[in-house]
Formats: structure tokens, C-alpha cells, sequence
């Protein structure tokens, strides 16, 4: 268990310990709010987690979110930089702005072959899908067991409600366009696999 954060001019006081041997992890704060972890300077104990569709067709526009994670795989809030994203694509690098551990941005996509993204540590592969990639086209009220799978887009033209007492499954990886203005309402269940 760790303890609430302690000054150090605070002495850590251990009582209360059965004989015998104990590990005693420290962390500190410095006064920037970063923090370290035993030799390591907290951006070495820092990720990124990179968060984009994983499919995109040619034309779109790519959103992209980062969030830069703590040792304890949480947004790390005093994180604040300009930082380059760089794409394995005639992409153009360009520099993404974390304010608070968190950036966002978007990339028109000009190409016709999958890519990756790539920022700090985190790499987010992007397959770019075909002309010919089956779209079903979906409105209304949806009853029963229903799942969406990754092998066709679904595109919501009105609105879509999941009736009460049913089930849409949206299996990992699958796309789901919504046109303007359109709501997806979930009366029953919604199950969403990644």
C-alpha cells in the first residue's frame, strides 16, 4: 500500500514490522511535480498510449489522441510538451502539443497502402481499407441478438435504436460511421469487444 504523498523534510517511519527481512519502495515528486521511480527520472517510467481507428479509408481525416501514462499507467497531468509524430507513410511529421498528458490531432489520409503511426514509444498500425470494402447501411429500431462484425462498415444514415430486451455486439476492430446528426440509442444492451 502507498502512503499519501509526504514532504521530504518529513523522516518515513516504519513501525509495527514482524522481524525479519522487508522492501521498502520510495517515489518521489520534484518540484515540477514529475516523478521518479528508483534510479529513473519519471519520463523514463513514462508511456504513451496512442489511440486512433485502426482501419481508415483514403480521403478521411485520421483523428489521433495520446495520452502520456505515469509509472502507475495513469494520465500524468503535470506532463506538458510539443512532441514529433512521425508516420512510416509520405505523411508529413508534425509535432503534437500534450497539454495536461493528453494531445490530439488528425491526418488527412492521402495513402493507399497501411501505415503506422509512431510517437515516442507508442506505434498504432493503420490499414488502409479498399474500394472495394463491403458498407451495410443501418437505421432504425435493431431487435434481438445482433453483431457487427469487423469484415464490413456500418454505416448509420438515421437514427438506431437497440430495442429493449435486445443485445448489439460490436465485435473488435469493426468500423461504425454515424451521418450528421444521427444518435445510436441503446434501450437494451450494448456490447462493445475493443
Amino acid at each position: 500500500a502507498w502512503s499519501p504523498l509526504t514532504s521530504v523534510d518529513i523522516p518515513i517511519e516504519l513501525t509495527g514490522l514482524d522481524l525479519g527481512s522487508h522492501q521498502l519502495e520510495v517515489v518521489g515528486m520534484n518540484s515540477a511535480g514529475e516523478w521518479a521511480t528508483g534510479e529513473g527520472a519519471s519520463w523514463q517510467d513514462r508511456t504513451v498510449r496512442l489511440l486512433t481507428p485502426s482501419a481508415a479509408r483514403k480521403g478521411e481525416s485520421l483523428p489521433i489522441v495520446a495520452h502520456a501514462l505515469d509509472w502507475q499507467q495513469m494520465i500524468d497531468t503535470t506532463f506538458t510538451d510539443q512532441v514529433q509524430m512521425e508516420s512510416s507513410a509520405s505523411l508529413d511529421a508534425r509535432d503534437v502539443v500534450f497539454q495536461k498528458g493528453v494531445a490530439a490531432s488528425s491526418w488527412s489520409v492521402a495513402e493507399s497502402e497501411s501505415f503506422q503511426l509512431t510517437l515516442l514509444d507508442a506505434v498504432k498500425p493503420v490499414q488502409i481499407l479498399p474500394d472495394s470494402f463491403p458498407i451495410e447501411s443501418v437505421s432504425g429500431t435493431l431487435t434481438g441478438n445482433i453483431t457487427w462484425t469487423n469484415d464490413r462498415e456500418y454505416h448509420l444514415l438515421n437514427d438506431v435504436t437497440v430495442a429493449t430486451g435486445s443485445t448489439l455486439t460490436i465485435q473488435a476492430g469493426t468500423r461504425v460511421l454515424l451521418a450528421p446528426r444521427v444518435n445510436l440509442r441503446i434501450n437494451g444492451q450494448l456490447e462493445s469487444l475493443g
